[in-house]
């Protein structure tokens, strides 16, 4: 059966990637990854990579020419093996279909214009997710994708983390640029290996004395009064100017 594309300048492009006039969906089950960036580039992960599909020899990545402006991520739900998706300065003018995607294991989204995380609640298969240069502040949405073990939401207005508090296997967190002020949701995450926190409001670093796993902290910029907590920390690079 020939895909219908809700998009038709992406459909194109996924055409064009396949050298085909028409898509079946035979043809885009084996997707595993898109990345989409201002460079007007479209990047598609293969399952298994064959000749047929190689965009450019020598490389697993399918490059097409894309648009920087979508109408709509609905044709995203056509990829059933889409594990990975990435779209960096993209301007969409819907994009509900993103919190259908439940398959997601890795999204990543760069100056990307959400204002709100609630359309990524049901995304519990994701281990990671990068989303940096946004406008929320809460992360209450996120309380319930417990499988997240990467997680980078630098650079944006985010002042409550309480919901941390329930992802217990993060190893790697990146809350750089925000207005953080009270971390004591960290306290639980005794997986944590990466932490970097400069540029907040933290006073308390209290919440990390007994995260013994943890190999390297960042805390610059921030108006700390107790650091010498941190001396418990033996073997951690801790980074403070």
């Amino acid at each position: 059966m020939t895909v219908q594309w809700k998009d038709e300048n992406f459909g194109a492009l996924i055409c064009k990637a396949l050298k085909k006039e028409e898509v079946i969906y035979a043809d885009i089950e084996g997707i595993t990854g898109i990345s989409i960036d201002s460079q007007y580039t479209v990047k598609l992960d293969w399952e298994d990579t064959t000749e047929e599909y190689v965009y450019n020899a020598g490389n697993d990545m399918c490059v097409i020419l894309a648009l920087q402006e979508f109408s709509t991520l609905e044709d995203l739900k056509k990829f059933p093996q889409l594990r990975k998706l990435r779209l960096n300065e993209c301007s969409v003018d819907d994009n509900t279909a993103l919190g259908e995607l439940t398959n997601l294991e890795k999204l990543q989204l760069d100056e990307y214009a959400i204002k709100s995380l609630d359309l990524l609640e049901n995304l519990t298969s994701l281990k990671s997710l990068t989303i940096q240069g946004a406008e929320f502040s809460d992360l209450q949405a996120l309380k319930n994708l417990t499988n997240i073990e990467k997680l980078w939401l630098p650079n944006n207005d985010i002042e409550n983390i309480d919901a941390l508090g329930e992802m217990t296997n993060l190893e790697e967190l990146v809350l750089y640029g925000n207005r953080i002020k009270d971390i004591s949701a960290l306290s639980k995450l005794d997986k944590l290996k990466i932490l970097k926190l400069g540029g907040n409001l933290i006073e308390d670093v209290e919440p990390l004395m007994n995260l013994k796993n943890l190999t390297e902290v960042s805390l610059r910029d921030n108006p700390i009064k107790n650091v010498q907590v941190l001396e418990n920390l033996t073997g951690t690079d801790i980074k403070l100017e």
